[in-house]
């Protein structure tokens, strides 16, 4: 009886050690790697560098035991991919990059630092020609190719050969062609490590077969950067920030044009500035170059020194925010064009209208107050006059005891002025200084 007893303890001890040893190991065996995901998409530009800094830097302080580069771009900024590039470089940890399906142009260059690099099949990689095509970049550019496949053990004449359209690789590329590789060629002449199917066969194969995923995403500034690195996006800024402070500008009082002005440029400006594109320097500038051009329309009669250093100021500024010149030129182009346009149409169409006057004005002008609005009477022509209201160019002049919407031929005339009709034509009255 005693031995059967003891016989019962000593399983039961057995036992609760067995289970004591499955709990005390599980929390080992549930445990995975933690790999982190940063996904590399869109266009390359600034923005995207610095999510991609950030979550590097992320990885390192969480000591993760590897990065997966999800890619997936046609190309974009030369100066957001060199980023990139060191970016990855600079790391310690091992850096895997897998093309979803392509990986051109600035992508390319991303995709050759990384330490192993895995295709999808149907991918492709290369195309890596700059634009513009001009022989300074277009050397640069290759020979920032070829010392980052040195550095990450690829061949550099096939790196070379994505970039300067001149070299020629027999049975890949003739001399006037871009090498662009699809995965399995890569793959054939070793320029990849392989061909697979998904991002975990590309860890698997990369020696993390039983690993955590955890995907990294842009933080709310990271998107802004990219939000106003696109041209497209940078230009209706631009656009409607000078369109709004234009009309800001002719009109009485400060109104809603003013405040969509500002708050389009200030949206441009922040993210230009943490994308890293601009300083505070640049901002300085516009902000004088705005200022000159206000002393010009409230204070300085006519157009002179004042207006002109308040335009190259503002353009200038804008100039130097962009990496490249010809986008900044086109921008720049266009945004001018469509900022005439629109004033021309605003000053023709929308600020004479009944609608503009009740958002703008805080001052009705009634008979009571003396306001006539004007007849078509050519007896006023050589009548003289005082200007209530500056005339930039269009305002407010008292003639003939009688307050008159009137026009300069051009110019800028300051209140208090003693002005003198110089035509009338139709409702259109006509002033000169005297």
């Amino acid at each position: 009886m005693l031995r059967s007893i003891k016989k019962e303890y000593l399983l039961i001890a057995i036992l609760m050690f067995i289970v004591s040893g499955l709990f005390l190991q599980s929390p080992a065996i549930a445990k995975k790697p933690i790999v982190y995901e940063i996904p590399v998409k869109g266009t390359i530009d600034l923005g995207l560098a610095k999510f991609i800094s950030r979550g590097i830097q992320q990885a390192e302080r969480e000591e993760v035991e590897a990065i997966i580069l999800t890619i997936d771009t046609f190309g974009g900024l030369v100066k957001g991919a060199t980023d990139i590039r060191d970016s990855i470089l600079n790391t310690k940890l091992p850096v895997i990059a897998y093309v979803e399906n392509r990986a051109w142009s600035a992508g390319a260059l991303i995709t050759i630092a990384s330490d192993k690099v895995y295709m999808n099949s149907g991918s492709s990689i290369g195309a890596a020609e700059p634009r513009p095509k001009d022989a300074k970049i277009v050397s640069a550019f290759r020979k920032e190719f070829q010392t980052t496949a040195e550095k990450t053990g690829r061949d550099d004449k096939l790196a070379a050969a994505m970039v300067d359209a001149k070299l020629e690789i027999e049975g890949l590329v003739d001399e006037g062609e871009i090498l662009t590789l699809t995965a399995k060629e890569a793959a054939r002449i070793e320029f990849i490590n392989k061909v697979v199917n998904s991002k975990e066969e590309a860890l698997a194969e990369g020696g993390y077969p039983d690993t955590k995923i955890i995907q990294l995403h842009p933080n709310l500034q990271e998107k802004l950067a990219r939000f106003t690195s696109n041209p497209a996006v940078s230009t209706i800024l631009i656009t409607v920030g000078f369109l709004s402070l234009i009309i800001e500008g002719i009109t009485l009082g400060w109104g809603a044009a003013g405040s969509i002005g500002l708050l389009s440029l200030g949206l441009y400006f922040t993210g230009r500035l943490i994308a890293g594109a601009t300083g505070f320097g640049l901002i300085l500038l516009f902000i004088v170059g705005v200022l000159l051009l206000a002393l010009e329309v409230l204070v300085v009669p006519g157009f002179g020194i004042t207006g002109l250093g308040g335009i190259i100021a503002v353009l200038g500024s804008l100039f130097f925010t962009f990496e490249n010149k010809e986008v900044a030129i086109y921008v720049i182009t266009i945004s001018s064009i469509a900022s005439i346009l629109g004033i021309i149409i605003a000053l023709k169409y929308f600020i004479s209208s009944t609608a503009w006057s009740r958002i703008e004005l805080s001052e009705r002008q009634s008979k009571e107050g003396g306001y006539i609005s004007n007849q078509s009477d050519e007896t006023l022509i050589g009548k003289a006059g005082q200007t209530i209201t500056p005339l930039r160019p269009a305002g407010i002049a008292e003639i003939d005891k009688k307050r008159l919407d009137v026009v300069t031929e051009g110019g800028f005339i300051a209140a208090n002025e003693e002005v003198e009709v110089v035509d009338v034509q139709g409702r259109r009255i006509v002033v000169r200084k005297l």
